[in-house]
């Protein structure tokens, strides 16, 4: 069963922009912990190269394409070994 587990009143979300996510009631809250820190909600650059990927070919990594490697190989590029 699914079940909301943080509190009695919980955010209830319309959009997200930057960082910050905007409510129902107009409420403006800085996002902490959505995974977004980085490059923040509706990045303009990120959701033109998402959109532009997705309409080659949407999926996850469970499946091989030439894409996800070189993804894969532009990161370790970029980090410490």
């Amino acid at each position: 069963m699914l079940a909301i587990n943080y509190a009695d009143n919980p955010l209830k979300v319309l959009y997200a922009k930057g960082q910050f996510l905007y409510e129902e009631n107009g409420n403006k809250v800085l996002d902490c912990i959505n995974n977004v820190s980085h490059i923040g909600h509706c990045h303009p650059y990120f959701v033109m190269r998402i959109n532009s990927q997705n309409q080659r070919l949407l999926t996850n990594s469970r499946f091989l394409y030439d894409e996800l490697m070189t993804a894969t190989h532009k990161l370790l590029k970029r980090i410490p070994k």
